[in-house]
Order: structure tokens, then C-alpha cells, then sequence
């Protein structure tokens, strides 16, 4: 299983050599375009690599909390769906323990969402390492979704799963003209994209600074009520109606 599959998701039939030349810069060895497999949207490669792993009786290791998606398109292909924690003590680092223990010889594949969605964490080269190891040992690939990794902020670098080798990634891309591909990829100025996370991690500082003011436990990208502190409210659903509602404010229950 040394053969690595990219998913890029793209709305067009664009030539492959170019996401392949692109996506090798990040990588220790070269990919070809016979490496790349374009799809229309992040839902069908999701389902496209679920339905490539699909057979009677087979499982999928999939992360929680976690991007739904998955389960649904698991769901669809008839996969059984094991959840494995992220433990926010550590920083929404996976679970290895529990990975080893979900796994046995019907696991077809670990889910590895890095950085991560929705609980904004971004793991190091050794927990990934880590990782990679645990699937090696296990005999099953890691499916690693790399979205957001040119979004990336904070402590650490991103590191692209398939560095280590022996796993299928999905690196989403969007495009709305097959022409402006080439320039994008490959004139696009670094400062553009430097100005673009520094207004994302401004814009995340000024939530978190404001959220700090209200007493709630704050993790990364998430909130954990203190119910003894809120009147009339049951759980995270019955807050997030509440304060639709009444503020105009829109938040995702946990």
C-alpha cells in the first residue's frame, strides 16, 4: 500500500499535471498526474474515496467530534462507522488508544481531518507521525483531509499527512475558470496569501478576546456551557435555538 491517491475537488476537468506538480512542493517525493483524481465538490470526493473502500462488512474509524459528511457518505456505502475521541486535554489530539482498540481486520480506513474541523486544532509533525505509524501497524490507510492547510495559524506548521507516506489524502480546490488555473497556482504572490490568514487569526483573536468576557469554558473553535450559570436552558441544542431567537446569533450545537 505504497501507492498514494490524491483527491482534488474541482468544478472543472482541468489537467492534472498541474495539481500534481503544485501539491509535490510540500512533499519528499514527486507526484504524477496519474496521482490525481478530480471530482466535482468536497462531497463527492469524500464519497468517491468511501466508495473506492466499501465492501461487505468493512468499517471506517472516523473522528469526533468530526465533519458529518463522512457519515453520511459511510452511510451510503454501507460502512459501518466507529467514532474515535479527540481529546481536547491534549490539544484535539486523536485518540490512539482508542483507534487500537476500534480497529480489527474489517477497518478499512482512519479519517484524519488536519487542521482540523470543527475543532480548529493543527497537530505536529509528531502526532502525525504517530498516526501514521498506528495505520502502518494496523494494516489499514488514513484518509487525511487537508482543506484548510494553506489557512493554518498558530504554534504549528502545517505538516501534510502524506509526508509519512502509505495514505490517501483530499486537498480540496475550487476554480471557476480552467485558464486562471495555471496563473493562480503559480503567480499568485505569497503576500496575498500572508494578508489572508492574518486577517483570519484577527478576526478569531477578537471572537476569542470577546467570548473570554462571558463565563464559558473556551476551547479552540468551541465553547463548553456551564449550565449552572444559564437559567432555563437543558443543553448545548436548547442554547443554540434560545439564542438564535432571541439575539439573532447563529452557532453549531457540539
Amino acid at each position: 500500500m505504497n501507492h498514494m491517491v490524491y483527491l482534488f475537488l474541482l468544478d472543472f476537468n482541468m489537467p492534472t499535471i498541474l495539481f500534481a506538480e503544485y501539491l509535490s512542493h510540500d512533499l519528499p517525493y514527486k507526484l504524477s498526474s496519474d496521482d490525481v483524481f478530480i471530482t466535482s465538490g468536497c462531497t463527492q470526493a469524500i464519497d468517491v474515496a468511501l466508495a473506492m473502500l466499501a465492501r461487505p462488512g468493512a468499517n471506517i474509524l472516523l473522528q469526533w467530534p468530526g465533519f458529518p459528511i463522512y457519515e453520511l457518505c459511510a452511510a451510503f456505502r454501507s460502512l459501518e462507522v466507529r467514532h474515535y475521541d479527540l481529546l481536547p486535554e491534549k490539544g484535539f489530539e486523536a485518540d490512539l488508544n482508542a483507534i487500537e482498540a476500534l480497529a480489527d481486520q474489517n477497518t478499512v480506513a482512519l479519517v484524519i481531518i488536519n487542521p482540523g474541523n470543527p475543532c480548529g486544532n493543527l497537530y505536529s509533525y509528531q502526532h502525525l507521525k504517530k498516526i501514521a505509524e498506528t495505520a502502518e501497524k494496523l494494516k489499514f490507510l488514513v484518509i487525511a483531509d487537508g482543506v484548510y492547510g494553506h489557512l493554518a495559524f498558530g504554534r504549528n506548521p502545517f505538516v501534510p499527512m502524506g509526508s509519512f507516506g502509505h495514505c490517501s489524502s483530499s486537498y480540496p480546490w475550487y476554480s471557476f475558470k480552467e485558464a486562471a488555473v495555471p496563473g493562480i497556482l503559480e503567480q499568485t504572490d505569497e503576500v496575498f496569501f500572508k494578508r489572508t490568514i492574518n486577517i483570519q487569526k484577527q478576526t478569531s483573536d477578537i471572537c476569542c478576546d470577546r467570548i473570554k468576557e462571558i463565563p464559558l469554558y473556551l476551547l479552540p473553535a468551541q465553547m463548553k456551557l456551564n449550565l449552572l450559570l444559564l437559567e432555563d436552558i437543558s443543553d448545548d441544542i436548547d442554547f443554540s435555538f434560545k439564542l438564535a431567537r432571541e439575539e439573532s446569533v447563529i452557532i453549531l450545537p457540539g
